[in-house]
């Protein structure tokens, strides 16, 4: 559970005691059942204060970045079929979801940022999340940061590339559809980038998009994951545009 979590928690534990101590002292009869109720209310809302306290500072963050926000996801994102969905939580109702989403142009890119979270034994995991737009018909590639977060092992149609950077290899699994596609995106330059000490996890190249995810970052660090995903685009050879194509989809309506 997350620190703010067990706060409040543990504030809605103080004050069940302390009604507990009083009605116990006036009807124990009745006392745990109205601990139980009481317990069970603070912490509910408690959640509900921490959900729309960070919506409202990721909402005033994306509006100073020029962006449009929507507490709830616009562009069914999870039917985008991104290993981080697939893989993660299955498709079943209720076990993933998309919220907080932040999308518009910066430095001539469409961009979309958000919100992820999947289920778990204790609490939901948390994830932040950010998308730029790339050609529809470049190949399918992962590049996952090694441990517990690994989900694309033993994607179907994706197939192990390794480096000669044997640093890279130890730190990423990377996987492709196109071994090419992957040897040029993944040149030494990204490797030294990726190499770099960070958060990230993993960056997925897939229908006509480059997705990154991060462990929950605080909502005034949008700009943090948009930077994340934009690095990376940026550092794509050359070469892979001209090779692959560079011609991207036409751009919705960004308001």
């Amino acid at each position: 559970m997350s620190t703010s979590g067990k706060i409040g928690l543990m504030a809605a534990g103080v004050a069940a005691g302390s009604l507990a101590a009083v009605l116990m002292a006036a009807d124990g009869g009745r006392a745990v059942l109205v601990v139980l109720v009481v317990c069970v209310g603070g912490f509910l809302l408690v959640s509900r204060v921490r959900k729309a306290s960070r919506r409202a500072a990721v909402e005033r963050e994306a509006r100073r970045l020029g962006l449009s926000f929507s507490p709830k996801d616009p562009f069914s994102l999870l039917d985008l079929d991104f290993d981080l969905f697939v893989r993660f939580a299955g498709r079943l109702p209720g076990t993933q979801g998309v919220e907080n989403v932040a999308w518009g142009a910066r430095g001539g890119r469409e961009v979309r940022a958000f919100d992820y979270w999947r289920a778990a034994e204790d609490e939901p995991e948390r994830f932040s999340c950010a998308m730029v737009r790339i050609p529809d018909g470049w190949p399918s590639l992962s590049v996952l940061r090694h441990g517990p977060f690994d989900v694309v092992r033993n994607a179907i149609g994706l197939h192990d590339v390794v480096f000669e950077l044997e640093a890279f290899n130890r730190a990423f699994e990377v996987r492709a559809t196109d071994r090419r596609f992957a040897s040029g995106v993944i040149d030494q330059r990204m490797m030294r980038w990726l190499l770099e000490p960070g958060p990230v996890q993993g960056f997925q190249l897939h229908r006509g998009w480059l997705l990154a995810w991060i462990p929950r970052l605080q909502p005034w660090e949008l700009e943090r994951t948009l930077a994340t995903v934009e690095g990376f685009h940026e550092r794509i050879p050359r070469a892979v545009w001209s090779l692959y194509g560079a011609t991207l989809p036409a751009s919705p309506d960004l308001d």
